[in-house]
């Protein structure tokens, strides 16, 4: 049965479009395919596999508890797993084939690559459009909030909510949060409610950019982005005392834990600059 049967073309194509947004809608909302670990049974031991789903690489530590199990490498251990790859970390077969075995394993995994090599060349364009210049409010080891290994090297800009964010650097769209509408300066309430983009870079380290309004995220899953392109709008999420934007670039150290990297930006004339707190900034 065809239910657009006897109305003008034109209308069929507007519900589709309708259809379109609706998905767009409520596919920024949808919780992303989460990484898995799986177990190949062997009938003397098992194989223990990780399962990437992401655009990016995911460190993964793994570690283990084993009784008449050898181990095909030493244990703990942390790993690098590409993106869409299923890889198998380890491999466990008996010991002793008259005694019975068993094994307890944990594991844990942060997006970005395993010891990545942050470029310490690279300059950053600042997250935002040409011609808009933005106010440093917090910058390096920021006594509010930037004294965490996680965002000790980390810029905020003044930005009112709802102005546009810019990739400051190319890369992939990995992980992103668009689907909260709490903010406040109160760190154990609403440190976890941030919108957020991750983006890795060619490096390895992952841009992350912060506190961005309700559906303001522009990209998807596996976007690739250019330098300077839109990406957001900025709001006021998470864990914040005013609409602004934090960005800073990290890097894995293992499956539970990442560290905010130096980084440099292109100021005037292409000159290398760190942004100081109280100046503008502007995109030359």
């Amino acid at each position: 049965m065809n239910i657009n049967r006897g109305l003008p073309r034109f209308a069929g194509r507007c519900w589709l479009r309708v259809l379109a947004i609706w998905w767009l809608g409520l596919a920024a909302h949808l919780p992303a395919a989460e990484p898995q670990l799986v177990v190949d049974k062997l009938s003397t031991g098992a194989v223990l596999v990780v399962e990437n789903p992401t655009a990016g690489d995911l460190t993964v530590t793994l570690q283990a508890t084993l009784t008449n199990l050898t181990a095909s490498v030493l244990l703990p251990k942390t790993f690098n797993v590409p993106p869409d790859q299923r890889v198998p970390l380890v491999t466990l077969q008996r010991s002793d084939p008259t005694r019975p075995w068993s094994y307890g394993y944990n594991w844990k995994w942060n997006y970005g690559r395993f010891e990545a090599k942050p470029d310490p060349e690279f300059l950053y364009r600042f997250p935002f459009p040409a011609g808009q210049p933005r106010r440093v409010v917090q910058t390096f080891h920021g006594t509010f909030s930037h004294h965490h290994p996680e965002s000790e090297f980390a810029v905020d800009w003044d930005m009112p909510e709802g102005s546009t964010v810019c990739a400051a650097r190319a890369g992939v769209v990995i992980a992103i949060k668009s689907d909260s509408n709490e903010g406040g300066a109160d760190e154990a309430v609403y440190r976890n409610k941030a919108n957020y983009i991750k983006i890795q870079h060619s490096d390895g380290t992952i841009g992350l950019y912060v506190h961005l309004k309700r559906d303001g995220v522009m990209v998807k899953l596996g976007q690739r982005v250019a330098e300077g392109d839109a990406i957001g709008l900025s709001g006021n999420t998470g864990y914040s005392s005013g609409p602004h934007l934090h960005f800073a670039t990290q890097r894995a150290i293992d499956g539970s834990s990442r560290v905010a990297v130096p980084i440099r930006f292109r100021g005037p004339g292409g000159a290398a600059m760190i942004p100081v707190k109280g100046r503008l900034n502007s995109v030359p």
